[in-house]
């Protein structure tokens, strides 16, 4: 009865440690998600751009950079192919050829934080918060939706 009781207690013993070891290592355990912010930036210069008057030269910047910025976005995303060539004639380099290129680039999501101007470049900031994006079998990929374009753009624009 004496060994009973004795393996009783200390079967009990360990199970409320147990138990406190749990209990303290879920208090220490955070509860709020991480939060995965991407931030891309696109330049595009004013005076290259086509047009007639600087007005026009301006709006095509503006367009510019943010397909730049979004373009940033996607290789932080999916990733970019690089390619590269290079030709050795008698232990000499004759040619050297890199080429990069994105395989896919679907951004969704995706909100303009800044655009302005600034000396000759027109900037756009975009921002991506990964952490508020619908799951990715949630998305809406039939061929019809790959028809229509690829770049959701924000709603919210601030120009400084």
């Amino acid at each position: 009865m004496k060994n009973v009781n004795l393996f009783l207690l200390r079967f009990l013993l360990i199970l409320s440690s147990a138990l406190m070891l749990i209990a303290c290592s879920s208090s220490m355990i955070s509860r709020e998600p991480v939060k995965i912010v991407l931030t891309a930036v696109g330049y595009a210069p004013i005076a290259s751009q086509k047009g007639k008057t600087f007005n026009h030269k301006m709006l095509n910047a503006i367009k510019s950079s943010k397909i730049e910025a979004y373009k940033e976005l996607a290789e932080q995303i999916h990733g970019v192919k690089i390619i590269a060539e290079n030709t050795m004639v008698d232990a000499h380099i004759q040619n050297d050829n890199i080429s990069s290129n994105i395989t896919s680039g679907l951004i969704r999501g995706a909100t303009v934080t800044k655009s302005y101007h600034r000396g000759a470049f027109y900037i756009t900031e975009l921002e991506l918060n990964m952490t508020t994006l619908p799951p990715i079998n949630k998305l809406n990929t039939n061929v019809k939706a790959k028809r229509h374009s690829v770049i959701k753009i924000a709603s919210s624009q601030t120009y400084y």
